[in-house]
């Protein structure tokens, strides 16, 4: 018997050879996975299997919409509205340490902590990615969609043409893959803004930022910050710069899930 991996769909010509010399000449016919609904195949590849990258955000019905906006690891939105900001009974004050759900009356963190002295039992758990039921993707649109961690949003810098433009008059990116066969295949990530206690702040409109107005993006990973277990990675964009940060954990970002069968 053998193993054989690495093909791409389609048929392939395979010769085996015995350790006696003799041949084999045959064919096998790898099937292309379906693209999910709404996802978008950039070429992103973990161990052979696709990982792909939807055409919104979760929460919006189009890839120009903002979506909601998630403190990290809480699947539950905190605001009835955004304009005007009006925040469910019990969330008041919005998306604030004294609200968020990992942190005692203390301060000190319930779970995902990687500090025993930050951590409320006194140990540190380990926890570094979001499971799934606290994942905000994953339980809210199921199957196999999740938040994508600081690895597939790297993947992204390293792979992608990142190109500022605007789409039905809303500032974003298109972020387009170089992948061979895949390139041209692109998502629209818009301006989001976050929200900070009880402010939405440039919610794709403009930030002050280093001396002039930018508009901003931030959208988050599954990843604890590894130096600081109080932060998560995110993707953030200032119109012209886009880098990884590292924000608080009770602050409102959104997520660009992505789907996979890892």
């Amino acid at each position: 018997s053998c193993t054989v991996k690495g093909l791409k769909p389609g048929t392939s010509t395979l010769t085996a050879t015995t350790n006696n010399g003799k041949t084999a000449t045959f064919k096998i016919t790898v099937l292309q996975e379906p693209v999910p609904t709404d996802a978008v195949d950039l070429g992103y590849r973990i161990n052979d299997r696709a990982v792909y990258w939807s055409t919104k955000n979760v929460g919006a019905k189009y890839d120009v919409e903002i979506g909601d906006y998630f403190a990290w690891g809480d699947p539950d939105v905190y605001y009835m509205s955004i304009r005007p900001l009006s925040f469910k009974t019990g969330k008041e004050g919005g998306y604030s340490d004294k609200n968020y759900k990992y942190y005692d009356k203390d301060g000190k963190i319930t779970k995902y902590c990687n500090k025993a002295s930050m951590s409320s039992s006194g140990k540190a758990d380990g926890n570094l990615i979001l499971e799934k039921n606290d994942d905000p993707a994953a339980k809210i649109l199921g199957g196999r969609w999740r938040s994508p961690s600081l690895a597939d949003q790297a993947w992204l810098f390293t792979h992608c043409t990142w190109k500022e433009t605007t789409r039905n008059s809303i500032p974003g990116y298109i972020v387009t893959s170089t992948v061979e066969g895949f390139e041209g295949n692109s998502i629209f990530l818009p301006s989001t803004g976050y929200i900070a206690n009880d402010e939405v702040v440039a919610d794709g409109t403009i930030e002050y930022f280093n001396g002039e107005y930018k508009k901003i993006g931030t959208y988050q990973t599954s990843s604890l910050d590894l130096t600081d277990p109080t932060k998560r990675s995110v993707l953030v964009f200032f119109m012209g710069d886009i880098e990884t940060r590292y924000y608080s954990r009770s602050i409102g970002c959104v997520i660009r899930p992505v789907s996979s069968r890892l």
